[in-house]
């Protein structure tokens, strides 16, 4: 299931079969913005929503998914113990303000504490994903024929001679997949074009 199609639904309350793409795009700014602590007026701005509406979003993802802001608060409280806070790899980042008295640097940091392990994995992973897709790629001996271009966040982008177009993909989609061991599945989309506005 599509967590964003899922979070529409519940959200919404209709059945997942009657989201719209509209509502799916305001279901995917909400699970990422309230994931790393967007607060409803920011909401507002980046789904079109009003601050009221946005307000009610929150309220009713909060209810559905309680659990979010369990780990929240839960990861906040630890970081303030500690100074700092850690990705599942262990990978820390410090946080000087996490209990600073003026709000506006802590909240910063708070933010930081729920935003880092979430990011941090991310980062790692796809970092990790690149590594395997080049030593396959190498030992497919494809060098002149794949190259890796760019990663932008969760995407990497490549140069793919015609000839080997969908036994690359294939290749590529399967190394990040299994780049890193989690216990709900990594799942790649993959397109190609002749240029970037077609794939």
């Amino acid at each position: 299931m599509d967590i964003h199609r899922l979070t529409a639904s519940q959200v919404y309350n209709v059945p997942a079969e009657k989201v719209t793409p509209e509502m799916r795009h305001v279901a995917k700014t909400l699970n990422f913005g309230v994931a790393y602590g967007m607060g409803s007026n920011a909401f507002a701005q980046v789904s079109g929503l009003s601050v009221e509406e946005a307000r009610k979003f929150i309220k009713e993802y909060y209810n559905d998914f309680y659990e979010v802001k369990l780990w929240q608060e839960k990861t906040i409280q630890k970081a303030r113990q500690t100074g700092c806070v850690e990705n599942l790899n262990g990978r820390r980042r410090w946080l000087p303000n996490i209990a600073n008295p003026n709000r506006r640097l802590a909240s910063a940091d708070e933010r930081m504490a729920i935003n880092m392990p979430i990011q941090g994995l991310a980062a790692d992973i796809i970092k990790l994903a690149m590594i395997k897709v080049a030593a396959k790629i190498k030992a497919k001996k494809w060098q002149k024929n794949v190259r890796m271009l760019l990663s932008v966040h969760d995407e990497l982008v490549f140069e793919i001679a015609d000839g080997i177009i969908k036994d690359a993909v294939e290749l590529i989609k399967s190394e990040m997949e299994n780049a890193y061991k989690i216990s709900v599945p990594l799942k790649v989309e993959s397109g190609y074009g002749d240029n970037w506005l077609d794939s």
